[in-house]
């Protein structure tokens, strides 16, 4: 369970922005439209 968890922060952090309001329906909707942002650290990084 702790490494699921740690696969979801490392996505947030490096990857893609996964927290976009308190409603999960926003990042669902963002999901099946496959409009994710890229995170802040993945934006600096290039």
């Amino acid at each position: 369970m702790i490494e699921l968890f740690a696969l979801i922060e490392w996505l947030n952090y490096y990857l893609v922005r996964l927290s976009y309001s308190l409603n999960p329906l926003v990042l669902w909707k963002r999901i099946a439209k496959g409009k994710l942002e890229k995170s802040r650290i993945a934006k600096e990084l290039g």
